[in-house]
């Protein structure tokens, strides 16, 4: 969650709500149509196309792939932390929902609208969006040599 009530704190009770149902819920700015207030057309179109990107690369059925609004059961938790992630900016929200689907994971999302930030700068960075570009490849290369070295961890 943003500390700058980009999401709302209210959000929190669905998310809350939806953890009955699911093992990690998404705050989604997509489900059920663009949830955005605030943003620049370039940065709706940046979030588009990752999301789009995700999705196709990932298989991904989930509208926003890249929301850190999130709930996470602490099992989900527990066996996340075990695992070693490719990802060190915000290619690590995509590469979770990545690993929880294969640890059996269920996930939903509940619509959210998000609101840009009143103060300060977006951490985006052109090194930010090459490594979500780049995630995918690391990943799927990551899955082939494990499968050659059964022994090691995923």
């Amino acid at each position: 969650m943003d500390a700058d009530y980009s999401h709302n704190p209210r959000d929190l009770l669905h998310l809350d709500q939806a953890l009955d149902n699911f093992d990690i819920v998404i705050g989604s700015r997509y489900r059920g149509g663009i949830r955005i207030l605030n943003w620049s057309i370039s940065r709706l179109l940046l979030s588009l196309t990752a999301n789009c990107y995700a999705r196709i690369l990932f298989r991904f059925k989930y509208a926003d792939c890249t929301s850190g609004f999130r709930a996470y059961r602490h099992r989900s938790v527990k066996e996340l932390v075990k695992r070693r992630t490719a990802s060190r900016g915000y290619g690590f929200l995509v590469e979770v929902l990545y690993l929880a689907e294969h640890n059996g994971d269920l996930i939903g999302e509940v619509p959210i609208i998000y609101t840009e930030r009143r103060a300060g700068e977006s951490k985006i960075s052109q090194m930010t969006i090459w490594e979500a570009v780049i995630l995918p490849w690391k990943i799927q290369a990551k899955k082939i040599y494990a499968a050659f070295r059964p022994n090691q961890l995923q």
